[in-house]
């Protein structure tokens, strides 16, 4: 079974929730997988009833989990993450795709659906769905397949961090992977102890540098973060005009 993952925390992420509309490719994405979970880590009911009243969220059948806290049950985001992997992991899911609520689809509806049919006949561990092969610079690296529109490339951590001058070994970028692989390797019991997710990326980059792992890479760029709430908007302007660029056919307001 194929699932799809997407958290969402706080009451301050609204101009995502409206932007969603617009991203089609990521409509089509999930409508093709089999079940589809959304996570409200802290969220308020309002933020609840605005994100479930949502098109995007009707049309793609979201199943809801809620982390909501309380004086008396304060519940970390690494713990609710998981929480969330468990859950899934009863409802019979074997892979998961790992989508934040920043995450945007940039590709085109034929590569989704051929990646989906490929991720649903094939035995793998990870694919990373952001950054290309070449520009991670690894369009050498044996194809695990080839296909009509995507290609994928078999790399581990340690070669993308070689050629990438930088680059950290884990992050909290889109990727598919097998939820025992998540489940037994990359997320332990360490990580679910930190408070909040900066220290746990942290920790969980420290442990992969240290750990070699399979991080295949797509032949194009199929997701991508758009920082533009948060406490990580100093790339806002750049990154809103590839959203006018990108989603622009599909209804998105134009730039004035």
């Amino acid at each position: 079974m194929l699932a799809s993952f997407t958290q969402t925390y706080g009451d301050k992420r609204y101009e995502l929730y409206d932007l969603k509309n617009y991203d089609k490719p990521d409509i089509h994405f999930r409508n093709l997988l089999d079940m589809n979970f959304y996570s409200f880590h802290n969220c308020g009911v309002e933020t609840l009833k605005y994100v479930t009243s949502q098109d995007w969220y009707k049309s793609i059948k979201y199943t809801p989990l809620l982390y909501n806290n309380s004086e008396t049950n304060v519940i970390t985001y690494p713990e609710s993450w998981r929480r969330s992997l468990l859950k899934m992991k009863e409802a019979g899911v074997k892979y998961v795709f790992f989508l934040q609520d920043d995450v945007f689809a940039f590709g085109k509806p034929e590569e989704y659906t051929e990646l989906v049919e490929w991720v649903r006949k094939n035995e793998f561990n990870m694919i990373q769905m952001e950054t290309d092969a070449s520009s991670f610079k690894v369009v050498d690296k044996p194809e695990l397949y080839k296909g009509e529109t995507i290609s994928i490339y078999g790399c581990s951590n340690h070669e993308l961090m070689e050629r990438n001058n930088g680059m950290w070994s884990f992050d909290d970028a889109p990727y598919v992977a097998n939820i025992d692989y998540l489940i037994q390797l990359i997320y332990d019991d360490q990580y679910y102890k930190y408070r909040n997710i900066w220290e746990a990326e942290h920790y969980l980059n420290y442990k992969m540098r240290m750990q070699k792992i399979e991080r295949n890479v797509l032949s194009k760029k199929l997701f991508d973060r758009t920082n533009i709430v948060g406490m990580n908007t100093w790339n806002r302007g750049p990154t809103m005009k590839i959203m006018y660029e990108k989603l622009g056919e599909y209804g998105f307001p134009k730039s004035e």
